[in-house]
């Protein structure tokens, strides 16, 4: 197992990979893989030492799902359930209570030094991810944040394909938007942290159950956005739920960090492994 997944396995299963769009490899081509085969205790060493690296990082991993789960339960515990608002809150929608907007709906020319223009595959898991973005020059970076203009402070959540799980823009921000939603907290909105995590509930996905537009591809339009209820508790039960994620935050950024050690460590142990350095 760890031969085939560490860099000279993967090396050689791509020299036999097939297919663009779908990637595919064939029974006989992995019958031709080669892997180092060291006499058999030499083999049990590495497997150990491995597995024991591996599992480190899975414990990490572990907790990190253990603070997203303490996450949702303290939401259910102050806010109640939204599907069903138990605690009976006063409901306004979202578009009246924040400024929701969206990105470009354009197709710029692409450059190749420039500035990213990220759509909805870009957020995801609650982060930003600038791989695959495409370039646009500072003419059309303008002319776009003229519309949507996106601040620290911010919410942005994907509209096409895997819709919701908004991302909070925690740094500032050197990107545009396209095809995605994006929420400004204003002066006397509800607390930014709060409208994150309801987003981020079973009752984005309830909500808009009832009007994604999308047939293959989910969609939903912005108006829909802006029609979503919104819960609205006090603003002491609010500032005493981000108060307590804030504090989850650290903890989760002090284990990511963590974890990435870690998996620098297990990359470099694998390296050695299969070169006979270890």
């Amino acid at each position: 197992m760890h031969a085939i997944n560490s860099p000279v396995g993967r090396r050689g299963i791509e020299k036999h990979v097939t297919g663009t769009t779908r990637q595919r490899i064939s029974r006989k081509n992995l019958g031709k893989i080669e892997i180092p085969l060291p006499p058999l205790a030499e083999q049990k060493r590495i497997a150990a030492i491995l597995d024991a690296a591996d599992a480190l990082r899975a414990k990490r991993r572990e907790s990190l799902a253990q603070l997203d789960t303490l996450l949702q339960s303290t939401f259910l515990d102050l806010f109640g359930d939204p599907v069903r608002n138990p605690k009976g809150w006063e409901q306004k929608k979202l578009g009246d209570v924040c400024d929701v907007r969206d990105g470009t709906h354009d197709s710029p020319k692409y450059v190749e030094y420039g500035h990213p223009l990220l759509t909805s595959k870009n957020f995801k898991d609650g982060e930003i991810d600038y791989a695959g973005a495409n370039m646009i020059s500072d003419g059309d970076f303008e002319h776009i944040n003229k519309r949507s203009k996106v601040d620290v402070g911010d919410l942005v959540m994907p509209m096409i394909g895997t819709i919701g799980n908004p991302v909070l823009v925690e740094q500032e921000p050197d990107f545009a938007i396209k095809n995605v939603a994006l929420i400004k907290i204003l002066s006397g909105s509800p607390d930014r942290r709060y409208i994150l995590h309801l987003l981020c509930s079973h009752y984005f996905d309830h909500i808009t159950a009832k009007t994604n537009r999308g047939g293959t591809q989910k969609f939903v339009a912005l108006k829909d956005i802006r029609g979503i209820p919104v819960p609205l508790p006090s603003a002491d039960i609010q500032h005493r739920f981000a108060t307590i994620v804030e504090s989850i935050e650290r903890q989760k950024t002090r284990l990511r960090a963590h974890l990435a050690e870690l998996d620098t460590l297990f990359a470099s142990l694998q390296s050695r492994a299969f070169n006979g350095e270890l």
